[in-house]
This record gives structure tokens, sequence and C-alpha cells, in this order.
């Protein structure tokens, strides 16, 4: 893991440089500027320190996050779908590495109760309103693999039993029900704002956790 070759504390320094970074990015993409792909610059920014601080399935995870913030910026939502799909693998294979080797907190089963109706919650809502709306053929293939994918990430993000790993993935999930939303049900007033904050706030959250910068502490 890349994050392990460096010190605690040039791990918080490089940490502090990337979250500036990040907020710099975030104001220049709800900046009214017109830069092309701009959507994608905060988590691209992330996904660069990444490879500093966080272990690689993580880093890769930001990696997808970005290329497929850049696929929908250019109007291509199946290799959107594509990249974030690979996201949430990617988030899947760090998560229950952790939950394997026994480096989680969440040891009460109503962690798992509450993880489970969380999920199924969700999963519903996608099967009852969105799913149907999707065209049948790849898209609707794509839809169903994606909501998948994105279940078990939020499932096996909150049997961490950390609060920035389940509030993270929570709001990741949030942002991508309001784009299926606008996208397949329809159109979402304040779209924009309502899909972009929780994302960013997330995978903001997500990379601070996933740091672990704190000594002799479990992340």
């Amino acid at each position: 893991m890349f994050g392990n070759n460096i010190s605690q504390s040039n791990k918080a320094m490089t940490a502090s440089i990337a979250i500036i970074a990040y907020a710099i990015m975030v104001a220049i993409y709800l900046s009214p500027a017109e830069v092309q792909y701009k959507i994608s610059f905060p988590v691209l920014s992330l996904a660069l320190f990444s490879f500093l601080l966080l272990p690689v399935p993580m880093s890769l995870a930001m990696l997808f996050s970005a290329f497929g913030d850049m696929a929908g910026a250019a109007g291509n939502f199946m290799l959107q779908l594509g990249f974030f799909a690979a996201t949430h693998v990617s988030m899947i294979i760090f998560f229950t590495g952790r939950l394997l080797h026994g480096n989680t907190s969440a040891r009460k089963p109503i962690t798992y109760i509450t993880a489970a109706i969380t999920v199924a919650l969700a999963v519903i809502l996608v099967l009852l309103k969105i799913i149907p709306e999707a065209h049948p053929g790849i898209l609707l293939a794509g839809v169903i693999f994606y909501t998948a994918a994105i279940a078990t990430m939020l499932f096996t993000a909150m049997l961490q039993g950390s609060l920035l790993y389940t509030a993270g993935a929570c709001l990741f999930v949030i942002s991508d029900l309001i784009l299926a939303w606008n996208k397949f049900v329809s159109p979402v007033e304040y779209y924009t704002y309502l899909n972009i904050i929780p994302y960013y706030t997330g995978q903001l959250l997500l990379f601070i956790k996933a740091a672990d910068l704190k000594t002799h502490r479990k992340a």
C-alpha cells in the first residue's frame, strides 16, 4: 500500500495539501468559468494525491470516479456508468479486505441490521422507480449491474463501523439516486447542486478516512 511508505507527519501534510487543492478545484467547478471537463477536476486532484496516501483499491476508485466524471461531461452515459461501476468494485475490494482481516470496529448485530435495511430501501427505490424507466437492452443491464455494485459497496462500507466511511458511502449513493431520478424519472429542481454536493462531500470523507492519518488507530 502506497500510504504505508511515508511517515504519519508527511501523510498529514500531504493530506492537507490534497484537501486544499480539492477545495480549489471545487470552487473552479462551481464558478461560472467555462472550462472543459471541470467537473472532473476535484476528484482527479484527490486521485493523484491518493497514490501517496491511500491503499491501491481506493486510489483506483478515486481515479475511476474522475474518469466517470469526464465521461459524463462528454455525454457518454454508458462509459460513465462503466467507470463508476469500476469505482464501486474497487471500493468493495477495499472494504471486503478490511472485513476479512478484521480491520473494522463493527461488532454489534445492529450494524449489520442497519446496513441491510438501508441498502434494501435504496434498492427497492431503484427497482420501483428507476429500473422500469430504463430502456431494455444494454442500458437496462448496465443499470441493474450498477445497482448491485453500489448496493454492495454501501453495505460493505457500513460494516466498517466507521461514521466517515458510512457517511461517505451514503452521500455517494444519494448523489447517484438523484442523478438516476433526473435521467430516468423526472427532472430534479436544482439538480446540479443536489447531485454534485453530496458526491464531492462523500468522496472527500472517504479519502480522509482511508488516508488513516491517526497514529496507532485503525482507519
